[in-house]
């Protein structure tokens, strides 16, 4: 199943329980925009029936069932009022301190990225990509919209090397067909993937400053001796994102946020 269809069965199962109190830690993130009001109508019902609901969510994502708020600011209590007054408390400028990025080194692939020439993907009997013809090329940015349970995680693992399917498909990556000689770890290499579950496959006793040093290996851990400079390339990029204070925890102590900057 994709990421939203496993949030929405993971809702499903704790709605079925009937709670007292439903606490919902960024259930927006990951659905679609009709699941996304879905939810807020099923919340706004769980609520009029006398349910509590504790919410962490982004202003534009809160059902009219919120009645009251808190505001936390490194870890206290900042604000705590009625939902109307929300707007009163949030006219702090978002001031974005301008730094100078660090450097990027490149190998620069500077054919086409991505060639797919009619990719057909089935589990079974149940086709989840049809004759997909898509072809990306270098310098540039694409977005992928489409429903839960559309096939945006499976057009994405075709990329990543991670689904087995991709031998069979007229697929090339970096100039080169799928299966055409090229190990998994050759295309992944040159493939930087962020997703919602990728924290799950590292050690949980690694730290931060490691597990953005594995960046340089492609591995899921820091097994080989750094250099000076990329010692300082790492600390480069935690000062960048402002966690530099955070360079010796392990990954698993910091917050969803947090975590999602350092990988």
């Amino acid at each position: 199943m994709s990421n939203g269809e496993l949030k929405k069965t993971q809702i499903i199962g704790y709605l079925l329980s009937s709670p007292d109190i439903l606490i919902l830690d960024n259930a927006f993130t990951g659905l679609d925009i009709n699941s996304r009001k879905t939810l807020h109508f099923i919340l706004n019902e769980l609520a009029a029936t006398g349910t509590t609901i504790i919410l962490i969510a982004d202003a534009h994502e809160l059902p009219s069932c919120i009645t009251h708020f808190i505001k936390l600011e490194e870890g206290r209590m900042k604000a705590f009022a009625p939902i109307e007054l929300y707007e009163n408390t949030s006219q702090e400028a978002n001031i974005i301190e301008e730094k100078q990025i660090p450097s990027f080194e490149r190998n620069g692939f500077r054919g086409p990225i991505i060639q797919m020439k009619g990719v057909n993907i089935k589990y079974g009997e149940k086709q989840i990509l049809s004759n997909i013809h898509w072809e990306v090329m270098h310098g540039e940015c694409w977005q992928v919209k489409g429903a839960n349970g559309a096939g945006k995680s499976t057009l994405l693992s075709l990329i990543t090397a991670d689904n087995p399917q991709a031998y069979s498909q007229p697929l090339y990556l970096f100039g080169k067909k799928r299966g055409s000689g090229e190990s998994i770890w050759d295309i992944k290499k040159k493939i930087g993937f962020v997703s919602p579950e990728l924290q799950n496959y590292f050690d949980p006793n690694i730290t931060v400053f490691q597990t953005i040093a594995s960046g340089y290996f492609d591995t899921m851990g820091l097994y080989r001796k750094l250099s000076e400079k990329q010692k300082q390339k790492v600390m480069d990029w935690l000062e960048y994102f402002s966690l530099s204070q955070y360079a010796d925890n392990r990954l698993t102590e910091l917050s969803s946020g947090n975590k999602r900057l350092v990988l």
